[in-house]
């Protein structure tokens, strides 16, 4: 078996009882060299100390080489720590076989009495925890866990950090006189947060509210947190991600993430590298092969072009430089998208396929098939065969441009199971600013397990506008199985804002999260869109105070009308209704009285009629309100009095239209702005990305209870929630968050005998 392994210096040393095992080795080779070692095949093996890390294979003795190893985030070597000494040194003695194992240690004279005494006392594992406090708070407060100071410093509190910073306090900068005064360490940790949050806070990752000590996550947190990317690459993209950067400028981009830190360039690389530029780089490498962005550069270009490399440890670097720029360059396209820039997300979306497909973007998109041999690939491409042509083409017609007429069935099967949409656009303006968009999806492709799975293909929509390189709206759009088999048209409705003067037209652009050329554009076009004619401006507010009835201070003024009510809980005989000067009643009971008028004499009496909250016409009361009005115009005409109608609702954007269809005049229409309230309002709107309901909901509570304590910490509080089910899962989850404050009970005003008793 060594003998057919592709590294040469594995084959040469084991015929004298040698092997080697290092991490640029492929994962085959290194396997082979395990087993062979384990079985006793060779005597001695010659390893890294990822080895004795990695993998649990014993030995009698063991020898550490020198001690000192590169360190790339130095720059220079350093000594190897003790606990990688502890951890080789376990390797020696092999249970069942020794009763003791050696282990020895060539290192330099200096360093002898060091590792002596190392190893000759107990050696405490300190926390490293510091050094990624800024991605896990980052974390915590994506998850919602953590939403203040306060629980900041109480979350730190259950972190070996802790443990290790009381019992060795000087090791992590902390004094003997300010351990003595604080032996908690309270005030350190809340230093540590605040630190933490001010930094997360300047990379735009969380807004951190020092005033209160409040937390709350941001789009370019979430997206941190959710794939993985450190703090300090956050950062690098702050500084240099914009809208303009070419591709060219991603892949440099991507390279210079903190996640690559530890890949270095090795002096043997050089000259591979170099001629992997040449060979597979399509795209410009800032930095060369000498720096370790440019070495990543190089290496994901290879990968995505197929290259074939010789070093293993370049083979090595390139699945680990893959594997991560994956899921880097799909947190830029979600920050892109959330900065809506339409063509950047275009270009990133595209990108994240690319690496995905291991596909060049300008090649033709069957090469996603791994059923078409390359020679007929190559050959569509030198004809310039596109998707849309080989559409409209016969097999046989495919088959003979390609010399290959049995091909020409698969070619054309292949192009058919492309993911295709057709989209078809209607708009409805509901003001001069706002637009209603009726989108149609129809799948357009023949469905194929192999090829699509068995769930769905999912696709990102956005509406773009070309001129002010703006997006509008986007939504990820999962295409079932069942829907493409079925051909069912899919209804997707949102809203879009429009600014005047118009704009000639928006983009609905539809692009495949997966495949490669498969996308669909629709063009909304405004030159013939008709927009509500402008409404008249809102009326001032006069500074008037209501009065109480008592403010007549006539006793009999105040008792000069007969008020009475007439719901479906109270009916009240015929001639206490025939008596009353007010009937204050529900507008399905008024309806129901209302239709025998001719029977009714009070009905004919009605001189005026109040609506209250008239904006309920747009909801399910909306065709009994109407009605009422109709049959009210309808019994003034036919009896000739005159019935006023008075109508009390929020502020509307078409309060006109609703004054034209009471036959309200100009003088008679007041149209108060949205602000104007009894109490003044403060509105507070906190977004929630998750896409499943009973999740989402769950991850609504904390920022619930949060509000309340910020906002309302002492005066009664309402909690609008979905369903009858919610009501109970949110009071439940309230109550467990004040089961960890100091008082439980302290949103129950009044005694708990009392409560007791009363139930």
């Amino acid at each position: 078996m060594i003998q057919k392994s592709r590294n040469k210096q594995l084959r040469e040393l084991f015929p004298d009882g040698f092997g080697i095992h290092h991490a640029g080795m492929l994962r085959q080779d290194r396997t082979l060299v395990e087993n062979c070692f384990s079985h006793g095949h060779i005597k001695v093996l010659v390893c890294t100390a990822t080895l004795a890390w990695g993998v649990n294979l014993p030995a009698h003795a063991v020898i550490i080489k020198g001690t000192q190893i590169y360190d790339a985030k130095r720059g220079s070597f350093v000594d190897l720590g003790i606990l990688d000494v502890m951890q080789i040194f376990g390797r020696a003695g092999r249970p069942q076989f020794d009763r003791f194992g050696e282990g020895t240690i060539i290192t330099a004279h200096d360093k002898l009495s060091h590792y002596l005494t190392l190893l000759t006392q107990q050696n405490p594992i300190e926390s490293q925890f510091l050094a990624r406090l800024a991605d896990n708070l980052n974390a915590e407060i994506a998850l919602g866990t953590v939403t203040n100071v306060e629980e900041a410093v109480k979350w730190l509190s259950y972190t070996y950090l802790y443990v290790r910073a009381r019992t060795n306090p000087l090791a992590y900068g902390i004094n003997h006189k300010t351990y003595q005064k604080d032996p908690a360490l309270e005030k350190y940790r809340r230093d540590l947060v605040i630190d933490a949050g001010r930094n997360l806070d300047k990379a735009k990752m969380v807004r951190f509210e020092e005033r209160t000590g409040y937390f709350s996550i941001t789009d370019l947190g979430r997206t941190a947190s959710h794939y993985y990317i450190q703090y300090s690459t956050i950062e690098t993209f702050n500084e240099l991600f914009n809208a303009h950067k070419t591709e060219a400028d991603i892949f440099a981009l991507v390279s210079k993430a903190e996640e690559f830190e530890q890949i270095k360039v090795r002096e043997e690389e050089v000259e591979e590298l170099l001629q992997l530029l040449d060979d597979y780089c399509q795209l410009p490498v800032a930095g060369g092969a000498e720096n370790t962005y440019g070495k990543v550069n190089i290496l994901l270009q290879t990968y995505i072009g197929h290259g074939e490399l010789d070093s293993f440890s370049l083979i090595s670097d390139t699945a680990y430089v893959a594997q991560n720029a994956a899921r880097i360059v799909r947190a830029l396209f979600e920050i892109a998208l959330r900065r809506r820039w339409p063509a950047m997300t275009y270009r990133l979306l595209n990108l994240c396929k690319i690496i995905d497909r291991r596909l060049w973007g300008w090649c033709n998109p069957l090469r996603q098939f791994s059923v078409l041999p390359g020679h007929v690939l190559a050959k569509l491409e030198e004809k310039k065969l596109t998707i849309d042509k080989m559409k409209d083409m016969r097999k046989d017609e495919i088959g003979h441009m390609l010399h290959h007429v049995n091909i020409g069935l698969k070619v054309k099967q292949c192009v058919h199971e492309i993911p295709s949409i057709a989209l078809e656009a209607s708009i409805q303006p509901i003001t001069r600013t706002v637009l209603r968009v009726r989108l149609t999806i129809t799948p357009d492709f023949k469905w194929h397990d192999q090829t699509h799975g068995s769930v769905g293909e999912p696709w990102w929509i956005w509406v773009e506008d070309p001129v002010n390189d703006h997006i509008y709206h986007s939504e990820y759009f999962l295409l079932q199985k069942k829907q493409v088999l079925s051909k069912e048209p899919q209804l997707l409705v949102f809203t879009i804002p429009i600014f005047e003067p118009l704009p000639s037209q928006y983009y609905i652009r539809a692009v495949s999260d997966r495949w490669l050329g498969a996308e669909a554009v629709c063009i909304i076009n405004f030159q013939h869109l008709i927009l509500p004619e402008r409404h008249p401006p809102h009326t001032e507010l006069l500074d008037l105070q209501p009065l109480p009835i008592n403010a007549l201070g006539n006793r009999e003024y105040e008792a000069l009308y007969n008020v009475i009510e007439l719901t479906g809980d109270v009916t009240p005989d015929m001639k206490a209704i025939a008596k009353a000067d007010l009937i204050v009643t529900t507008p399905e009971k008024w309806d129901g009285i209302s239709r025998s008028w001719q029977n009714r004499s009070y009905v004919q009496k009605v001189s005026i009629i109040i609506i209250d909250e008239i904006h309920l016409l747009g909801d399910d009361r909306g065709p009994v309100l109407e009605v009422i009005v109709s049959r009210t115009s309808f019994i003034s005409s036919h009896t000739d009095s005159p019935v006023r109608i008075v109508g009390l609702s929020t502020a509307l954007a078409n309060a006109k239209d609703l004054a034209d269809w009471l036959g309200i005049r100009q003088n008679g229409l007041f149209n108060f702005r949205p602000s104007v309230r009894p109490v003044p309002l403060e509105v507070h709107i906190h977004g929630f990305p998750g896409q499943h309901y009973c999740p989402r909901m769950a991850s609504m509570n904390k920022p619930t209870f949060q509000a309340i304590r910020s906002h309302s910490p002492s005066k009664p509080v309402l909690i609008f929630v979905s369903s009858r089910r919610q009501t109970r899962l949110t009071a439940l989850d309230l109550i467990a968050f004040l089961a960890a404050e100091d008082d439980p009970k302290q949103w129950l005003h009044m005694d708990e005998r009392e409560v007791q008793c009363s139930t």
